[in-house]
């Protein structure tokens, strides 16, 4: 429980206050995702992403846009649809917590359960926190 309470203030000091509400925190989540894996995102998937009525996501959504984290473009194949994207300043934001949350769980883990035997044969969790360890050598 403590880690989820260190997580919450992680978010709130690295990401902007329009990130930090569940909602919005959401809506960022799908538009990095779909940025990651190379997709398009529309309003409807992030109000799905989102679980929450559509004038909601839409208020949510305009504040985004307004402090300019999110783009919204009108589709060029289908006039109907809203197409969305994340700034390059979001994705840059979401990465440096990304990176500082992974460091915080490395922490936590690394302790107990990377130090033995694990580590000395290249098991599973050690690889997948190596590039902390890679990042942080001189």
């Amino acid at each position: 429980m403590r880690d989820e309470l260190h997580a919450l203030n992680t978010r709130r000091e690295v990401l902007p206050a329009a990130m930090q509400t569940p909602i919005a925190w959401v809506i960022m989540a799908e538009l990095y995702l779909a940025h990651v894996e190379g997709r398009n995102s529309c309003v409807k998937h992030v109000q799905l992403a989102c679980e929450a009525p559509e004038t909601t996501v839409l208020r949510y959504l305009n504040l985004l846009v307004d402090d300019g984290w999110v783009i919204r473009t009108a589709s060029k194949s289908d006039k109907r649809v809203v197409e969305l994207e994340a700034t390059e300043a979001a994705i840059e934001r979401i990465e440096a917590w990304a990176y500082r949350r992974a460091g915080e769980i490395y922490s936590l883990i690394r302790p107990v359960h990377l130090d033995g035997p694990a580590r000395s044969k290249g098991g599973g969790l050690a690889n997948a926190f190596s590039f902390l360890d890679e990042a942080r050598a001189p």
